[in-house]
């Protein structure tokens, strides 16, 4: 940044004036003083610009509500938003928020935008956080790999798997009628499955986890807790953009919200 110091005379004119002063770094509360000399010779009074705010830096601009990579279950995925912020010139435009990917359930590879943010130096800045909607099918049906995964390991034999995979079956065929109450307790089904085969075959760990998964969905879904039954409306409604994270998910590494649904 050059600050430039300029003149006038009306009668011999200006022969020069000066110095200009280059400012290279960032900061505020820059100064820069000089004078002006006519052509008889005759100089003027300092002149002095203050109050200099240098601001070369992008505006800090994050995507809130959601994490770039995580996963989520429909009905419990917290809602996306821009934050902005500018610690020199400040925010003369904040980010505005734009969501892509999702299908028309609100499930998806969903890539949030946080664009067009400006600071006072005409700085832009942008941020983006791509995550994945799951819904409470396509989780369940995630268990399921997760089970496969341990009889191909050798933790499970095949019969055993089946054992855990058929109330997953269930509530995954009660989902796609929209009958939650039953979903609910064919999930319950699953967990005991579970508890049943831990420590052996399963470590405490590996039930965990599958524990932890199954009542997310649970909880998406609107069971109550432990109880395997449903809170909802007359209607099957698939909601987004609530707000709240499973007490489970950092086990999943998911995040899981309530899907309101017909409890019949």
């Amino acid at each position: 940044v050059t600050v430039t110091i300029n003149g006038s005379d009306d009668l011999s004119g200006i022969a020069t004036c000066g110095p200009n002063t280059i400012f290279n770094s960032e900061g505020t509360g820059f100064s820069s003083s000089g004078t002006c000399t006519d052509n008889a010779g005759n100089v003027s009074a300092t002149a002095t610009a203050s109050g200099i705010n240098i601001d070369k830096t992008a505006p800090v601009v994050s995507v809130t509500g959601v994490t770039d990579g995580a996963t989520y279950i429909l009905g419990d995925a917290p809602a996306a938003d821009c934050d902005t912020q500018d610690a020199l010139s400040g925010v003369a435009t904040a980010a505005i928020l734009g969501l892509s990917g999702a299908t028309p359930d609100g499930s998806g590879t969903i890539t949030a935008t946080c664009a067009g943010a400006l600071d006072y130096a005409d700085n832009s800045g942008s941020a983006t956080a791509t995550y994945t909607v799951l819904t409470p099918q396509e989780a369940t049906a995630d268990i399921q790999d997760e089970i496969d995964g341990l009889v191909d390991d050798g933790v499970l034999k095949q019969g055993q798997a089946n054992g855990l995979t058929q109330p997953l079956n269930n509530a995954i065929r009660s989902l796609d009628k929209g009958k939650i109450k039953p979903a609910c307790s064919q999930l319950s089904d699953f967990i005991e499955g579970v508890n049943a085969k831990t420590p052996t075959p399963l470590d405490a760990g590996a039930a965990a986890d599958l524990i932890a998964d199954a009542e997310a969905i649970q909880g998406s879904i609107g069971c109550a807790s432990g109880a395997g039954a449903a809170v909802g409306t007359d209607a099957a409604t698939v909601t987004t953009g609530k707000s709240g994270i499973d007490a489970n998910a950092e086990q999943s590494n998911r995040v899981f919200l309530p899907l309101l649904a017909n409890s019949d």
